[in-house]
């Protein structure tokens, strides 16, 4: 695989556009003369260029002004959906899967929408504080202080409703 192809890959891999077990997904920066290259050597890209240029235009530097040059492209990805449009191909890639490809991103795009966002909390802690998280983090096995705060609220919360349901059985 050349180097252009595997950055390629890397990229869509990390947008969640390809599946690609062997490599890393990078957030590198891509150009529309290097998703035709590299597609001329993994067909599959072909088929999500079109969700690329409808759902996530800025992954790809340069695109509006590179899509003047290739009005096939453009004209292709702004009429993917429409009726008159059923036996086209697009580079010998069928209709019917460039559409499944953007349909299925779309979806990805708006389920990574409608997930709960985080929020920043400052804390004040002492240095002894930090050192116990930070060892608790170890303990546990998670990544961050964070995580090791999310998982001991959990448990908290649990042991709370656990004692609170005993208290009602008694009372």
């Amino acid at each position: 695989m050349n180097p252009v192809t595997e950055k390629v890959i890397q990229r869509l891999t990390y947008e969640h556009l390809l599946i690609a077990a062997s490599l890393n997904p990078r957030r590198n920066r891509i150009t529309l003369d290097q998703i035709l290259e590299a597609a001329k050597e993994e067909p599959r890209i072909y088929q999500v260029l079109p969700a690329i240029i409808l759902y996530k235009p800025q992954m790809v530097k340069g695109l509006a002004k590179d899509l003047k040059r290739y009005p096939y492209i453009r004209d292709f990805a702004n009429s993917l959906f429409a009726t008159e449009a059923q036996k086209k191909k697009f580079f010998g890639i069928p209709i019917e899967d460039c559409r499944k490809g953007a349909q299925t991103y779309r979806k990805f795009l708006e389920s990574k929408k409608t997930k709960q966002k985080s929020r920043t909390l400052t804390l004040r802690l002492s240095a002894d504080d930090k050192e116990r998280l930070r060892f608790l983090a170890s303990q546990l096995g998670v990544r961050s202080v964070s995580e090791t705060i999310r998982l001991l609220a959990i448990e908290k919360e649990k042991n709370l409703n656990y004692h609170q349901r005993l208290l009602s059985f008694a009372g």
